[in-house]
């Protein structure tokens, strides 16, 4: 749990500094330069992908917690 806490801190803050620095999603690039840079959007997946993550563990900390299976009520 940790782990996934730390890695979407550090995607979330790596997403918004190629935001604070200029960078354009809709566009592809940087503001006044042209091309495409692939690794904002690998950051932002990655960002998504360990948002859910934690949000699965958060969902799950009870059960997990607890040691309850499915079976017992």
């Amino acid at each position: 749990f940790a782990l996934s806490v730390v890695t979407t801190v550090a995607t979330i803050y790596g997403v918004s500094r190629f935001v604070r620095n200029g960078f354009d999603f809709l566009a592809g690039n940087f503001s006044q330069h042209s091309g495409f840079y692939f690794p904002p959007y690998l950051l932002l997946a990655l960002s998504i992908v360990t948002s859910i993550v934690v949000i699965g563990h958060l969902v799950s900390w009870r059960w997990m917690v607890s040691g309850r299976s499915k079976d017992t009520v």
